[in-house]
C-alpha cells in the first residue's frame, strides 16, 4: 500500500519529481562523460596509478560538488513531501514506512535517471571527440573502456547511497509537528552576540570605515588579477570574503533605506523586501558558484595539454549547470513559506496583476544580481588571462556563455514555478 501511495505521489507532483530526476540525469551524464573521456585511449588516465594529475583532482572535486548539489535537490524534493509524511505519521505510519515511502520514490527516479544520463553522455561523446580534434589539430576518437564503466558505477553507487542516507535521516529526525511546519526543518542559526557586534560596527564613523574596508576587500583583489593572474585564486578568495561583507554591511542597509524611501510604493516595497530575503538565504549558493568558476578557470589556464583543457571545460559547463540548479532548488524550497504573505497582500487590496509584477521584478532583480556578479568575476579574470597570453578569446566566450545561459534558464523556470506555487495555492 505504501509503495502504491508513493508512486501516486510522484504522479501528482510532477514538477518536483521532474527537477529531482533531472539532477540525477545531469550528474550521471557528467560523471560518465568525464570518466569516459579521461580514461579513453586518447587521454589514458587511470585512477589506480594516479599521480595527482588534473583529471584525478577534477574527478574528486566534481564528485564532491555533485553531492552538494544533491543535498540541495534532496532538500527541495523531500520538503515538498513533508505534509504527506506528517499526515501518514499522525495516522499511524511508522518511521520505517516513511523511509520506505521516500526510498521507493528515490530509487524509482534514480533507476530511470541514470540510464538516461548515460545515454545522453554516449550521444555527446562524438561532439567531445570533435572538440578535442579541433583543439589538438589531430584526429582523436573517444572510446568507452571497461575501467571507465567500473569507475562510473562506483561513483554513481556512492552518490545513490548518499541520497538514500539523506532520505533516511530526514524520515527519522523529524516529528509530525516539524513535518507539518516545514520552517522548523530548516537548519542554521545566528549568533546574537556576533549580530550585535556587527550592528555596532555599522554605526557612525566606525561603520563608514568598516564599509570602506569591505568594499576595498571586494574590489582591490579584482584589480590585482591584472597584476598577477597566476595568483588569481588567492585574490578571488579575498574578494569573495569582501563580497560577503559587502552584501551584509552595504547591500542590506541600502535595501532597507531604499524600501523606507519608497514606502508609499507598495509594489516596490514588496519585491525589494523579497529580494533582500533572497540574498540572505542564497548568499552561500552564490559564493559557491563564483568560487567554483574562478577555481576551474584557474585550473584551465594551468593545464599543459589540450585533453586536460577539454576535461576542465566539460567540468566547468557541468558545474555551472548544477550549481545554477542548486540556486533554483534553494530558491524554490523557500516559496512554499511565502503563500501566507501573498494571501495577506490579497486581503489588504493587492490585485493579482500587482502580485505577478512583484514576482517578476523580484526574480529578474535577484537573477540579474547573480548574473552581474558572475560576469564581474569571469570577465575580469578572463581579461587578465587574455592580456597575459594564458587564455584565448574563444575559451573566454565559452566560459561566459556557460556561466550565463544556465542562470537565464533557471530564472525563467523559477518565475514559472513561483507563479504556480502562489496562485494555484490560492485556488
Amino acid at each position: 500500500m505504501i509503495i502504491h501511495d508513493a508512486f501516486m505521489s510522484l504522479k501528482n507532483d510532477m514538477i518536483h519529481s521532474f527537477f529531482y530526476w533531472l539532477t540525477f540525469v545531469i550528474s550521471s551524464m557528467f560523471i560518465f562523460l568525464f570518466l569516459v573521456v579521461s580514461m579513453s585511449d586518447a587521454v589514458g588516465v587511470t585512477f589506480v596509478q594516479a599521480k595527482g594529475d588534473v583529471a584525478t583532482n577534477l574527478a574528486v572535486f566534481s564528485s564532491v560538488l555533485c553531492m552538494v548539489e544533491i543535498v540541495f535537490a534532496n532538500d527541495f524534493y523531500v520538503k515538498s513531501k513533508s505534509r504527506e509524511l506528517a499526515v501518514r505519521l499522525v495516522c499511524g505510519a511508522t518511521y520505517v514506512q516513511l523511509a520506505q515511502y521516500l526510498l521507493s520514490q528515490t530509487v524509482f527516479l534514480v533507476a530511470i535517471a541514470i540510464p538516461v544520463g548515460i545515454l545522453a553522455g554516449i550521444i555527446c561523446i562524438p561532439l567531445i571527440g570533435g572538440l578535442m580534434s579541433n583543439i589538438t589539430g589531430t584526429a582523436m576518437s573517444i572510446n568507452i573502456t571497461g575501467e571507465a564503466l567500473i569507475w562510473t558505477i562506483c561513483i554513481l553507487a556512492f552518490v545513490v547511497f548518499w541520497t538514500l542516507i539523506l532520505n533516511l535521516s530526514f524520515a527519522y529526525r523529524n516529528s509530525a509537528a516539524q513535518l507539518l511546519n516545514s520552517q522548523t526543518i530548516k537548519t542554521g542559526s545566528s549568533n546574537p552576540f556576533l549580530t550585535a557586534f556587527l550592528e555596532d560596527l555599522n554605526k557612525g564613523k566606525q561603520g563608514t570605515i568598516n564599509r570602506l574596508i569591505c568594499l576595498g576587500m571586494f574590489l582591490i583583489p579584482i584589480g590585482l588579477f591584472y597584476y598577477s593572474p597566476s595568483a588569481s585564486m588567492i585574490f578571488a578568495a579575498v574578494s569573495l570574503v569582501g563580497l560577503n561583507n559587502v552584501i551584509k554591511n552595504m547591500a542590506m542597509p541600502y535595501l532597507n533605506s531604499h524600501i523606507e524611501k519608497h514606502i508609499t510604493d507598495p509594489e516596490k516595497t514588496g519585491y525589494l523586501g523579497f529580494v533582500r530575503h533572497d540574498l540572505k538565504i542564497l548568499k552561500t549558493n552564490l559564493l559557491l558558484l563564483i568560487v567554483t568558476s574562478v577555481l576551474l578557470i584557474t585550473i584551465l589556464v594551468a593545464t599543459t595539454s589540450a585533453t586536460d583543457a577539454v576535461l576542465v571545460l566539460i567540468t566547468y559547463v557541468a558545474m555551472s549547470t548544477l550549481l545554477s540548479m542548486a540556486i533554483l532548488f534553494r530558491y524554490s524550497s523557500d516559496l512554499s513559506f511565502r503563500k501566507k504573505y501573498y494571501r495577506t497582500l490579497s486581503h489588504i487590496g493587492f490585485m493579482q496583476d500587482n502580485e505577478k509584477r512583484m514576482i517578476t521584478k523580484e526574480v529578474f532583480t535577484f537573477y540579474g544580481i547573480v548574473i552581474a556578479l558572475i560576469l564581474f568575476y569571469v570577465i575580469n579574470l578572463s581579461a587578465s588571462l587574455i592580456i597575459g597570453g594564458s587564455l584565448s578569446v574563444t575559451n573566454m566566450v565559452i566560459l561566459l556563455i556557460s556561466a550565463v545561459i544556465p542562470e537565464l534558464i533557471c530564472m525563467v523556470i523559477n518565475r514559472s514555478f513561483y507563479m504556480e506555487v502562489i496562485f494555484n495555492s490560492k485556488k
